[in-house]
């Protein structure tokens, strides 16, 4: 009796394991790198510049604003391993590597987001102007798992634009064109 209580004990535990090892996220690869831009437009936000490596190493250049206010800063951050994790699990939900290079809305004095995502001995870089002026079904699908993305990295390493959260960044949120 006591053999097969053990065994039944054995066989639970392997089981626990193999569930918890199947959710576990695949692992970061070491060359995995995330580069965040934004430029603000003619605005008097601050333009920004955020490198994120697989060891959890941020390198930001901020300033000055689209209005040529503030000073330009260099300075260093880290983030949580698990907070790397996070990013890595957004790029590979977002299926990052296969949007365009481009999107483009149909304005002026808006800002630019860039992504540039290395891993796995490859790089991607996307640039999304005028996010909320996306006029084609398609590139505003495409813009909205680019912006889970960027909105991840902010959510990590906030902007230094008060007022720049995650929030305005969510999927769907397209300017309705005005019928004549």
């Amino acid at each position: 009796m006591r053999h097969q209580t053990l065994a039944v004990l054995l066989t639970t535990a392997v089981s626990l394991v193999a569930v918890a090892s199947a959710k576990d996220p695949a692992p970061v690869p070491p060359d995995f790198k995330l580069v965040a831009g934004y430029g603000p437009g003619y605005s008097s936000w601050l333009r920004w510049q955020y490198t994120i490596s697989a060891d959890g190493k941020v390198a930001q250049d901020i300033g000055p604003g689209g209005r040529g206010g503030g000073e330009r800063v260099e300075k260093e951050t880290t983030i949580s391993a698990k907070d790397v994790v996070a990013l890595f699990a957004k790029v590979k939900e977002a299926d990052f590597f296969t949007l365009k290079e481009q999107y483009k809305g149909k304005v002026t004095d808006n800002p630019t987001l860039v992504l540039e995502v290395t891993m796995e001995k490859k790089t991607h870089k996307v640039l999304v102007y005028g996010h909320r002026h996306l006029r084609a079904k398609e590139d505003q699908d495409d813009a909205d798992r680019f912006l889970a993305v960027w909105a991840e990295v902010i959510r990590k390493v906030p902007a230094p634009n008060p007022e720049q959260k995650p929030e305005m960044y969510k999927p769907g949120a397209y300017v309705k064109k005005k019928k004549a």
